[in-house]
């Protein structure tokens, strides 16, 4: 079952406790460490996005319409909205020969604060690119135009386009697809509820994709090395994703999922984690993240000296001044039993 991995604290007392799970796998599928229960079933959420991105290149899309890493990578993306962001969002929409308003994401403000209050300063309208999830729709969407799938109701799991999709997940987890337990994600796409394990083994896959078969192994290393070489695609300015493969400078590729979902992949070491906080914190799966690699010793001082901030995250009040701090708890327990 979940332990407590986090406390917060305000002043001298914890306020409150935020418990989860915790697995570190190897791309032979060994549990090296872990904390609470590996086989924790939830959903992947958008962490499942570069997965379901490796369609763009394995289909033949990528090459066919020309995307570049950029585009690539915001495809895999839980974006800020920031106003790069939206340039390249707009240049694959070109490529495609369509308008935004073929995305079944829905419209919201930007995530990134700034970016939102620009456009309300300017009375500039949000559309659907400015949807954190628009990247992975518009990838979702080329695969249709190159393959010949019908637009319509791509979003279902029906859709030629999700089985796609299905297929890769499983190729990947180790799950078979009959088994991947589905719902609805807010974007309305297909969310995909699988063991914590096999999120993490995706990811020690993902690190290795010279032990995959050809497609794939191609797919993968342009895939990561578009990821991590645009680090500010995949979430945006002052965001842990980019914060974090910008300290990693190619050493660390990771991704956020809603609720307190978060997955890494090591590409040096073959390994794979993810993360899940119960309560569904994002914030603490971030600070969780953070102290795992910490733990593991796989950072430079100088690289966690820049993740400073998400290793003890400071509680302030109104002013900015510090009145209390989360506070990792966990000890990370070596595994090596298979």
């Amino acid at each position: 079952m979940s332990e407590e991995l986090l406390h917060v604290f305000r002043g001298a007392m914890v306020e409150n406790i935020h418990r989860g799970d915790i697995v570190v796998v190897d791309y032979k599928g060994k549990i090296t460490a872990g904390v609470g229960d590996a086989g924790k079933l939830t959903y992947f959420r958008s962490a499942a996005k570069p997965f379901l991105a490796l369609n763009v290149i394995v289909s033949g899309a990528a090459e066919h319409f020309g995307f570049t890493d950029r585009e690539l990578a915001v495809m895999c993306a839980s974006h800020r909205g920031e106003e790069y962001h939206v340039e390249v969002l707009e240049s694959i929409v070109r490529k495609v020969g369509l308008s935004p308003e073929v995305l079944h994401c829905g419209i919201t403000e930007p995530f990134s604060r700034p970016a939102a209050i620009k456009m309300y300063r300017d009375n500039q309208p949000f559309t659907p690119l400015h949807c954190n999830c628009s990247g992975k729709h518009l990838g979702m969407i080329a695969v249709c135009q190159y393959k010949g799938y019908p637009l319509e109701n791509y979003y279902t799991i029906g859709h030629p386009v999700q089985q796609d999709g299905l297929t890769i997940l499983e190729h990947f987890t180790g799950v078979d697809k009959q088994d991947i337990i589905i719902g609805i994600d807010g974007c309305t796409v297909p969310v995909h509820g699988i063991p914590l394990y096999n999120m993490a083994l995706a990811y020690a896959r993902l690190a290795n994709p010279g032990l995959l078969d050809s497609e794939y192994g191609a797919a993968v290393r342009r895939l990561a090395n578009a990821i991590m070489t645009n680090p500010d695609m995949l979430s945006g300015q002052k965001a842990f994703c980019t914060d974090l493969m910008t300290a990693g400078s190619g050493d660390v590729l990771g991704k956020v999922g809603a609720d307190g979902v978060y997955c890494i992949s090591l590409p040096k070491e073959g390994l794979g984690i993810a993360v899940k906080i119960e309560d569904g914190d994002t914030r603490s799966g971030h600070i969780v993240a953070a102290n795992t690699l910490k733990q593991m010793g796989l950072l430079s001082s100088q690289q966690l000296a820049s993740l400073a901030k998400y290793l003890q995250t400071p509680v302030v009040d109104n002013y900015k001044n510090e009145v209390g701090k989360f506070k990792a708890i966990f000890d990370l327990q070596p595994k090596p039993e298979a």
